[in-house]
């Protein structure tokens, strides 16, 4: 007899809270009115309390024909007690999702606008990469160096590998190897002898996936800035390791004059600075970038996390 009655009455009560949720929320709550949203409110839970208690009594017979009431006020406050407690879980699991739909609408948005940025970026990257290699190649042009062609050459394959290979969000770190040993023969073109160059490579993991084009200015602002106040020759030394494939340390030094103007500012330049966001976007909080530069040298240490 219990579930006969309960049933209909806890059934109605889900009825009345879809309704209040679907029209009263949306048509009065949220349009502030919130006067008739308060009375309505009220009201239809008071009638539907009443209407319940009436149910409840007829079906358990208990109706007296003396009472001057054909509902008891005990039996109606119940009812009320129950519509608020069932009426207050159906505000919360659908502001509860309303919230969720914002967390995830928001989301949404950010990873569009990150999105957005890092395209932006990428397209200012391009045509910085782009003017420093021709400066190299007009250096050598000037001095009707018979390596031009060659350096041409390289750049040929280096403008491919960024036009083509780099549109993807993710390239295997050995394209992105090759691709920094083809800048850095192109700079030994550029200066033969007059710059000491080291690369060292420790890479356990060639296959491992990164984002393209991050290490690219920081070996670029180094062949740019490199110089020496001292009679020995001035050096870069570019160092790439990745003993685990779960993360990637690239550091970078090169000697430096105190006319330079790296050493004012550890951020300088177009490069490094829009590499710096990239890295930001790409890695959050996943990623160490420390550049220090002091009176006699220039370093970049970068630890990238990959997971």
């Amino acid at each position: 007899m219990v579930i006969v009655i309960s049933t209909p009455i806890f059934l109605g009560y889900v009825a009345l809270s879809r309704f209040h949720n679907r029209f009263m929320i949306r048509q009065l709550f949220e349009k502030r009115k919130y006067f008739m949203y308060s009375a309505l409110s009220i009201l239809l839970l008071f009638l539907y309390s009443a209407g319940a208690n009436v149910f409840a009594m007829f079906m358990l017979k208990n109706y007296q024909p003396d009472n001057s009431s054909i509902f008891t006020l005990y039996g109606t406050g119940y009812f009320v007690f129950v519509g608020l407690i069932v009426t207050g879980l159906g505000l919360y699991f659908q502001f509860t999702d309303r919230w969720q739909m914002m967390r995830n609408k928001l989301s949404a948005f950010e990873q569009e606008k990150n999105e957005a940025e890092l395209i932006a970026l990428k397209s200012q990257m391009n045509p910085h990469f782009l003017f420093n290699s021709l400066n190299s190649i007009y250096a050598l042009s000037l001095e009707m160096s018979d390596k031009t062609s060659e350096s041409i050459l390289k750049l040929s394959y280096l403008m491919s590998y960024v036009l083509h290979d780099c549109k993807k969000d993710k390239v295997k770190l050995q394209s992105e190897l090759d691709f920094l040993e083809s800048y850095i023969q192109l700079e030994r073109i550029r200066y033969e002898d007059k710059i000491k160059v080291i690369f060292d490579l420790k890479v356990d993991f060639p296959d491992v996936e990164i984002a393209p084009l991050i290490f690219l200015p920081f070996v670029e602002n180094a062949f740019k800035h490199c110089g020496s106040d001292s009679e020995e020759v001035p050096y870069v030394h570019f160092s790439m390791q990745m003993k685990t494939a779960d993360q990637i340390i690239f550091q970078s030094l090169n000697s430096v004059s105190i006319y330079g103007s790296q050493k004012r500012n550890p951020y300088s330049g177009i490069g490094i600075s829009n590499i710096s966001k990239q890295i930001a976007h790409l890695y959050p909080d996943r990623h160490v970038l420390d550049i220090e530069p002091d009176d006699t040298s220039y370093s970049v240490y970068l630890k990238i996390n990959l997971v």
